[in-house]
């Protein structure tokens, strides 16, 4: 009978074990990989006065850049309009000096001499004759009194 018992007792352990492998196989059979919660803790990243600083200088160089690229499409702007309007300016001109040449072909020439210069602090010469001049006297300030003006020079 020992001898049966322990027969008895090893198909018994095996018939255990292999109970034990089956059951341990078909518990995690559907899952396929197995989830592990991470939990990471960290210490916020530490900056110095230095990066603080370099950061709102780089602002502050932005910003002005920005305002500057503003003005200078207003000043273009302004350039834009001034240049239109002198342009106009010039054909208004230019028509205006047709119009005299045209006039002054039509009366021919004309010869005007330069009047001088009155300096601020002297008076202003009479505009008409007086009457205690003598007959046939010429005004100081007449045309015919004033020596030719002097031809323009050339040079360049």
């Amino acid at each position: 009978m020992n001898r049966s018992v322990r027969t008895y007792m090893l198909v018994a352990v095996i018939v255990f074990c292999i109970v034990i492998l089956c059951l341990s196989t078909s518990v995690g059979q559907d899952r396929k990989s197995y989830e592990v919660p991470a939990q990471i803790y960290g210490v916020p990243a530490w900056r110095s006065d230095a990066a603080h600083a370099v950061d709102a200088y780089e602002r502050l160089m932005q910003r002005y850049t920005d305002l500057t690229e503003r003005n200078m499409v207003g000043i273009t702007t302004d350039l834009d309009a001034l240049a239109r309007k002198l342009d106009a300016i010039d054909a208004r001109l230019t028509a205006l000096d047709a119009r005299l040449a045209r006039i002054e072909q039509h009366l021919g020439p004309v010869s005007v001499s330069p009047a001088s210069p009155v300096l601020p602090g002297q008076p202003q010469p009479p505009t008409h004759e007086p009457a205690a001049m003598p007959p046939g006297a010429k005004h100081p300030t007449s045309v015919a009194n004033t020596p030719p003006a002097p031809a323009p020079s050339t040079v360049e």
